[in-house]
């Protein structure tokens, strides 16, 4: 009996992990300035690869100096201003979990970098686009293995 209650904690102990890598780990919002600067996000610190990313335009146009930058969702507004692009290096969106929304737009953006969306964790995802928003790709699109389902 002991011996069984013991592989039984342990079973659970790897399922929990299991299940604690595949959550979000925090959702960060950008305050404006350098995305590669910790003290431009709240809470402070630059998102990480399971992290939701909320992006205000109305806090400039966003210049993505961060290396193979990998996060679980990236939601973009305007904040009333007028289109604004995301610009610089590549990124990738890793959802963490089925059929999330792992792209929101609710204003015009433009995309000019490329955009890999990472089906490692899920397959299936959403790219919500609203409030008449228009989103715009003038670099490359990688969906490779993902379904991308858009309303």
């Amino acid at each position: 009996m002991k011996k069984g209650g013991k592989s039984f904690v342990g079973f659970l102990s790897v399922v929990c992990a299991c299940l604690a890598g595949a959550a979000v780990a925090e959702s960060k919002t950008w305050t404006g300035g350098n995305l590669n600067d910790a003290a431009h996000w709240n809470p402070n610190g630059i998102p990480g690869a399971n992290d939701g990313v909320s992006l205000d335009g109305s806090k400039g146009n966003p210049v993505n100096d961060i290396v193979d930058w990998t996060v679980g969702y990236f939601y973009l507004t305007a904040g009333g201003s007028a289109g604004k692009t995301l610009s610089g290096n590549a990124l990738t969106i890793k959802p963490y979990q089925s059929g999330q929304n792992a792209l929101q737009v609710d204003s015009t953006w433009t995309f000019t970098q490329k955009v890999t969306f990472d089906p490692s964790l899920f397959a299936t995802c959403n790219i919500r686009v609203f409030n008449r928003a228009v989103m715009t790709f003038s670099s490359e699109v990688d969906a490779t293995g993902m379904t991308l389902m858009g309303y």
